[in-house]
């Protein structure tokens, strides 16, 4: 069964972006009205692994998705981009064991407040 998903997963295209540009257009109003108001906005995209993230990376390439969110708003943390939150393995593709969620959420925590330090 594992071989077929991984096999239908090699056709997967990329999902077209123009409806997330349009769509990261209205995020950017509400996060600019957010931080108007003294609120700090910081975008995370949580871990996949397995076969959840070959879908997620075919269907939404990093350089036509991610890339192009964080260009307009760099307060992003991306589990790849931290070993901190990337090393971990999912049980399902998708979710942290539940032993993983206490160093997990302090790697996290961790990184978010190094971010807002650097920010002032």
């Amino acid at each position: 069964m594992i071989v077929e998903y991984q096999q239908a997963i090699l056709n997967i295209k990329p999902a077209n972006n123009q409806a997330f540009l349009k769509g990261l257009d209205a995020l950017m109003r509400l996060i600019l009205m957010i931080e108007k108001r003294g609120g700090k906005v910081i975008l995370v995209r949580f871990p996949t692994d397995k076969l959840i993230w070959e879908i997620d990376n075919r269907t939404y390439p990093r350089d036509i998705f991610w890339n192009e969110l964080e260009k307009r708003h760099p307060n992003t943390i991306h589990f790849l981009d931290y070993p901190s939150l990337s090393k971990y393995d999912l049980p399902d593709g998708s979710h942290l064991d539940y032993r993983d969620k206490k160093s997990f959420t302090k790697a996290l925590m961790k990184i978010i407040l190094e971010m807002t330090k650097e920010a002032g």
